[in-house]
């Protein structure tokens, strides 16, 4: 294979991989923040269902 094919795979290779890293980076971050804003509220809740349970 020639070279231009290897570094033009290798590009779209890191592109994708760096696209997917920051995809999941994006989505813990939101996550964390979420559960940050709402984490009172669930382990109150959770506590309830147990007692109740």
């Amino acid at each position: 294979m020639p070279d231009s094919v290897v570094k033009y795979r290798l590009q779209v290779f890191l592109q994708s991989v760096s696209g997917v890293l920051t995809h999941d980076f994006l989505f813990i971050l939101l996550l964390s923040t979420g559960w940050r804003l709402s984490g009172k509220r669930k382990f109150r809740h959770q506590k309830t269902v147990r007692r109740g349970g």
